[in-house]
């Protein structure tokens, strides 16, 4: 909407009433000299106060685009976030090369190892940045990687990194979680938002600048504030990453970037929330019986499904039997029905941490012939499939009738 400007019919109606009123001119009907004069001198006057609108809209924060919003950030001592290529880290349990069966001997993943969407090194590629190995005895390791394009065109989802160039058909290798740390050119949105919120920010000591600067650690997806979590002149603040888990080091980053902000005196702790895992059974009865290879695909995407829905869970959200019976449902339209009456859900564990975070408890929510019921986490708990404490081979059991 404009500022100050007329349209050009205002300009218009405003030029024939006075020209008329105030002059011996009395026609100024179309094709008249008097009406072309005054359409032309309109059309000028109409692209000029668009222009002065758009002039005195860059003089605000919020009508500045492009360069006018970089000139006010360079008044606050903000410049735009430049495009930036997608990252994981070891620690970030992201980027997996693993064999089927323990490796007879040690297989060495050099840096600078190519790693792809697609075959011979196409699609989207990302390179290793230090060397790791799969030790003999054992069956994977994680490895540091950074994409090779810029920006958000290095980002790829779950599952889609498949391909190396290392000479040894039985490396495998694959993406656990999507990878979205590539960050293209800042929008004008972003960048607006930081420069409003400057001024509180830069005072330090307060929710928004400790807020503020969390959030701009790479790999912080959001942070929830806790305050007075350990008593008066305390908080904590938990940490939600890109992915599923949240690194130690990402941890780290936080806090080191915390030290300059946090007022003295003040006492506060940087954690991730308690991981608390899950596993389940679900039976299902099929309408048109199929083969065992439509089977174990049928599995592996309501496998696929149920991760994506436990693994994307808030801190402190609900795990509600009623969404994992539709999501299961939603999967084809040849399942029938899932379970028994009432009980759709053969059974969910969830693995509680200990208060040493060093080992996880088993709970049953419940088994066989239990009412199922929801499971609500504590303010600071977050739900994820347990992949390490699991007595099966599969967190998510999925048997086909």
């Amino acid at each position: 909407m404009p500022l100050f400007g007329e349209s050009k019919q205002e300009i218009f109606s405003d030029v024939v009433t006075d020209l008329l009123s105030n002059s011996n001119i009395t026609e100024a009907s179309p094709g008249s000299t008097a009406r072309a004069i005054i359409e032309a001198v309109t059309n000028k006057m109409g692209d000029m106060w668009t222009k002065f609108d758009l002039n005195m809209a860059h003089a605000f924060i919020d009508g500045a685009e492009g360069v006018f919003l970089d000139r006010f950030g360079e008044m606050f001592g903000l410049s735009r976030n430049l495009e930036a290529p997608a990252r994981v880290g070891a620690e970030d349990q992201v980027l997996r090369f693993f064999v089927t069966s323990n490796a007879p001997s040690t297989i060495t993943i050099p840096a600078g190892t190519i790693v792809s969407t697609e075959l011979n090194a196409s699609g989207v590629t990302y390179i290793t940045t230090s060397t790791v190995q799969v030790v003999a005895g054992t069956t994977e390791i994680y490895a540091p990687a950074t994409s090779r394009k810029t920006g958000a065109r290095g980002n790829v989802a779950k599952g889609t990194l498949n391909h190396h160039n290392i000479d040894n058909v039985d490396l495998k290798v694959t993406n656990e979680a999507d990878v979205t740390t590539g960050r293209s050119m800042e929008s004008d949105a972003n960048f607006r938002f930081r420069i409003a919120n400057q001024v509180l920010s830069s005072e330090t000591g307060n929710y928004t600048a400790i807020r503020m600067t969390a959030l701009g650690v790479e790999g912080v997806a959001d942070v929830v504030m806790m305050p007075f979590w350990r008593g008066v002149g305390t908080f904590d603040i938990l940490i939600k990453a890109i992915t599923p888990q949240v690194s130690n080091t990402l941890l780290s980053n936080v806090r080191r970037a915390l030290h300059f902000v946090v007022s003295q005196g003040v006492s506060f702790n940087v954690r991730k929330p308690k991981e608390t895992g899950v596993s389940m059974q679900v039976t299902i009865k099929l309408i048109d019986q199929v083969d065992d290879t439509n089977k174990q695909e049928l599995k592996n995407r309501i496998r696929q499904r149920l991760f994506d829905y436990i693994n994307n869970l808030d801190i402190g959200e609900q795990l509600s039997f009623s969404e994992i019976t539709q999501r299961v449902m939603s999967v084809s339209d040849n399942i029938s029905y899932l379970g028994s009456d009432g009980r759709p859900i053969d059974s969910i564990t969830v693995y509680k941490e200990t208060d040493l975070s060093t080992t996880k408890v088993p709970e049953t929510l419940f088994f066989a012939g239990d009412n199922p019921v929801n499971y609500t986490p504590a303010t600071d708990e977050k739900l994820l499939i347990e992949l390490e404490y699991i007595a099966t081979e599969n967190p998510i059991v999925v048997i086909i009738k």
